[in-house]
């Protein structure tokens, strides 16, 4: 994962789902070594909504 990413500050953003708080967690499954964490993402981001 870059580095530099627990410096932002993800709640002050906003994603077409709103709140961007999560993005960090969804980056981090989906860049994880397990391809179990990948179908996770796009769910997790499809749920959300304004």
């Amino acid at each position: 994962m870059p580095d530099g990413i627990d410096g932002i500050d993800w709640a002050a953003l906003e994603d077409a789902y709103g709140p961007a708080d999560d993005v960090p967690d969804l980056l981090r499954a989906a860049g994880s070594a397990t391809a179990a964490a990948v179908p996770f993402v796009a769910p997790a981001r499809a749920g959300r909504s304004r």
